[in-house]
């Protein structure tokens, strides 16, 4: 789970879109439709600029290209720069998404 800081830096990020988190919304609460004109933009930007902050510094652990890599990205010295984040960060970098982008990134580094 998040650290209290995180979730605090993303839900004030997320309360600038929707005023009150208090209570999730609920079926019927609002429609499809309206959600997404009124929110989706705002909420997904929010979650970008979010995980933006949190692997700005990503590059200096993607290793460079060569027959000996053995692991694409330095994970551990990752976590060592975010000690209060490790747990939350561990999982995500367990991720299918975590890992393409991973991939992507190395794999662009070679060209």
């Amino acid at each position: 789970s998040l650290t209290d800081k995180l979730q605090a830096r993303l839900m004030k990020g997320l309360k600038k879109v929707v005023s009150d988190t208090s209570e999730p919304l609920g079926p019927g609460a609002i429609d499809e439709k309206t959600f997404r004109e009124r929110y989706e933009s705002d909420v997904e930007q929010t979650f970008l600029r979010f995980f933006v902050k949190l692997f700005r510094s990503y590059k200096k652990y993607v290793e460079a290209p060569s027959e000996e890599v053995v692991e694409k990205f330095k994970k551990e010295e990752f976590l060592a720069e975010h000690p209060d984040k490790c747990d939350w960060l561990r999982e995500v970098m367990e991720t299918q998404m975590f890992q393409c982008f991973v991939d992507e990134r190395y794999e662009y580094s070679n060209k």
